[in-house]
């Protein structure tokens, strides 16, 4: 794998891959985040990266019908958690989203953590890994207030708007503070 890089915009820290390797996009990495992914991104990452995994906790988000990565995948993790829910806001038939269940689980995990840099992965690292992002923000920084975060900075949200990579599902945001 080519070495990733940093690049700073306008005060919005992340990495980016040379054109050499298109499978890396994008995507956010600062002092709460290794990095926001898809599934593809985070095996790369995971296998080739260079981060402290002592330091790091993951929060891996499936589809149901799509399998969970083996433990051994999170040796030198800190700690890590996976959890398999649809990426939708509302029920389609049996399509249904993330639990209140899930949502506490995910907020207990997010607490006990917030002293550790996180990679949180979904399948294409867009909606379900940007909602629990933004999640992870509001707890390290807003005091577990969804007002305060609604109403402050969001880095997230800031290089969602500058990249359009992310578009946080606020379904799964909603319920991690019920």
């Amino acid at each position: 794998m080519k070495e990733i890089g940093k690049q700073f915009e306008e005060g919005v820290e992340f990495e980016f891959c040379d054109n050499n390797n298109p499978s890396l996009k994008p995507h956010l990495s600062n002092d709460d985040f290794v990095a926001v992914v898809g599934r593809g991104e985070f095996l790369l990452l995971n296998d080739h990266g260079e981060f402290d995994k002592s330091n790091t906790v993951a929060i891996c988000l499936f589809d149901p019908d799509r399998n969970v990565h083996p433990e051994d995948t999170f040796k030198g993790y800190h700690d890590f958690i996976q959890m398999q829910f649809w990426d939708v806001e509302e029920p389609i038939g049996r399509i249904i989203p993330i639990s209140d269940e899930q949502g506490k689980e995910l907020f207990d995990f997010i607490s006990k953590n917030k002293d550790k840099r996180f990679l949180i992965h979904c399948e294409a690292g867009m909606s379900r890994s940007a909602g629990v992002a933004q999640a992870v923000e509001t707890i390290k920084h807003f005091e577990s207030s969804p007002y305060f975060f609604r109403t402050g900075f969001s880095a997230i949200s800031e290089f969602g708007q500058k990249t359009g990579r992310y578009s946080p599902n606020l379904t799964v945001f909603d319920s991690i503070f019920k």
